[in-house]
């Protein structure tokens, strides 16, 4: 089952099912019942980073603020629900980036060989840990792990 862009699997798809719900119901409840709103936008903040979808998580924590935002001008009671809720999704955007954007090569083992080619065209096959530092710093790209 697919669902807003990620797949479901278990134990998520009722979460995913009361998502289903709660988009029939999302604008009428914005203005009714705006705490719940906004948990239910973090939690699918939350959930969307948790599967590492993490364009989505960060779609959803930025509209989470926005949302927010517009709630403390009116200045609704539960300021500090919100202002928890707000903290939590500025931490969703800053934890953006997934380890293996952060370490692109975390899949390769140190003694796995590995195929490179350095910027004046000579190709190399050695073990990865001999060429990591070369790989990290941009001296060579890898052509294939062997």
């Amino acid at each position: 089952m697919i669902m807003f862009g990620y797949r479901s699997a278990g134990q998520n798809d009722e979460f995913c099912r009361g998502l289903d719900v709660w988009r029939k119901f999302e604008t009428k409840a914005r203005v009714d019942f705006p705490v719940y709103a906004a948990l239910i936008l973090f939690y699918d903040a939350l959930y969307r980073a948790q599967i590492n979808n993490h364009d989505e998580a960060s779609s959803k924590a930025e509209e989470l603020i926005t949302f927010i935002g517009g709630l403390e001008e009116s200045s609704t009671p539960n300021s500090e629900v919100f202002g928890e809720i707000k903290k939590q999704a500025f931490t969703l955007l800053r934890n953006k980036v997934s380890r293996s954007e952060l370490d692109p090569y975390r899949e390769i083992g140190r003694n796995q060989k590995v195929k490179v080619k350095y910027a004046d065209g000579q190709t190399v096959e050695r073990k990865f840990k001999h060429v990591a530092a070369d790989l990290k710093e941009g001296r060579c790209e890898l052509l294939r792990s062997l």
